[in-house]
């Protein structure tokens, strides 16, 4: 019997698409802790019922296209975040849900202090996530004298 954990992180966000950008879409962003390196990108329908354009984007391509000096687009996979002519805004390109979309891709604009936000809280949720683990396995530092090391020992480190 598996059982389902339930999302540490849900975050709502606003995007707009490149080509319409006075049509904004409504994205739900959440991290789950079992599933540590990745986060779900599912876009809402106007009735906020998930719709069937669900994506996900490893965390490494959300804090590496919130760099400074970010210049071309972040990512390999389904989900890139790239540079946007627009101040402020970080452009998101994900498969286009159909084909007559150039490229394949859709791209829409979303705020970079938003993503930052989201990246922000995700540090905070994936060190207490690390840190409720180490608990659990023993691994706690200052467990007691000696605890680390022998517990690195039994686990290989």
């Amino acid at each position: 019997m598996s059982v389902s954990t339930l999302p540490t992180l849900v975050e709502g966000l606003v995007l707009r698409p490149l080509a319409e950008p006075d049509a904004p879409l409504v994205a739900v962003v959440s991290y789950q802790a079992d599933v540590p390196f990745l986060l779900r990108l599912a876009f809402v329908d106007a009735h906020r019922r998930e719709t069937p354009f669900v994506y996900t984007l490893p965390t490494d391509v959300l804090t590496e296209a919130l760099a400074e000096d970010l210049t071309a687009p972040a990512g390999d996979g389904e989900v890139l975040i790239g540079p946007s002519p627009e101040p402020g805004q970080l452009v998101l390109s994900v498969p286009a849900p159909d084909a007559s979309a150039e490229g394949g891709r859709f791209e829409l604009l979303v705020e970079r202090a938003r993503l930052q936000a989201i990246a922000d809280q995700l540090r905070g949720t994936a060190s207490a996530d690390v840190a409720s683990a180490a608990v659990v396995t023993g691994v706690a530092f200052g467990a007691g004298r000696g605890s680390r090391t022998r517990r690195h020992a039994e686990v290989g480190s």
